[in-house]
């Protein structure tokens, strides 16, 4: 991206923000953006399943899938606690973007 013309990595930039904008209430409180951290290997270790799968070629080792409980759920903050800093995070999204690809 870094190497596109100036024009297209605004645009880029442009349609990023404006397609998150359009699809932000529509998403409402996703808890995709809570899975596969520490809760959910916690929660797996403690009470779902592991078991062993093949190691990639290149690392040493024992390699263990873990997988949390199907009940297993993330904990959601209450929107007191996430609202204000989605929007924090909404405006700084245009120069978080710019930064990344500029």
């Amino acid at each position: 991206m870094k190497q596109q013309p100036e024009a297209n990595k605004q645009k880029a930039i442009e349609l990023a923000v404006a397609l998150e904008a359009k699809t932000a209430a529509a998403r409402g409180s996703d808890d995709l953006v809570c899975r596969d951290g520490m809760a959910q290997m916690r929660a797996g270790l403690e009470r779902g399943t592991q078991h062993a799968v093949p190691t990639e070629p290149g690392h040493v080792g024992k390699s263990v899938a873990v997988e949390a409980p199907p009940d297993w759920r993330p904990t959601i903050l209450p929107e007191a606690d996430y609202i204000p800093k989605q929007e924090a995070t909404r405006a700084k999204l245009k120069a978080m973007l710019a930064e990344f690809v500029m």
